[in-house]
């Protein structure tokens, strides 16, 4: 598969990322948490920015998809520290695969860019 195909294959899968978050987002209103509310709603924004940003080549598009992992992860963190609805090694595990695929994908979304082009 070539480079192209691969990087339009990561700007789909975070646009159906986001999506799908959205489609959460309806539930949340009827017993708003305000806390998993914006967590979500930040989910969607940064997964539609990626999406746009890889699908572009934007030179911001590896930024936005490691502040996506990041978010992720705090969310898991969240949900089982301190509401205590996930167990607390699970969602540790989600947070680090979530940190570690999301700089390897910024990682090969990066390549063949210099960090310090213009």
């Amino acid at each position: 598969m070539n480079r192209t195909a691969l990087l339009r294959l990561i700007a789909v899968l975070f646009l159906i990322y986001g999506l799908y978050n959205a489609l959460l987002l309806p539930g949340m209103f009827v017993a708003p948490v305000p806390i998993l509310l914006a967590g979500t709603l930040a989910k969607v924004l940064l997964a539609l920015a990626a999406a746009v940003g890889v699908w572009t080549g934007q030179r911001w598009a590896p930024a936005i998809i490691v502040l996506t992992g990041a978010v992720v992860a705090a969310l898991w963190l969240t949900y089982a520290f301190v509401l205590g609805i996930v167990a607390y090694l699970y969602a540790i595990g989600v947070a680090a695969v979530a940190v570690v695929l999301m700089i390897a994908v910024a990682g090969y979304v990066q390549r063949g860019r210099s960090a310090f082009s213009v």
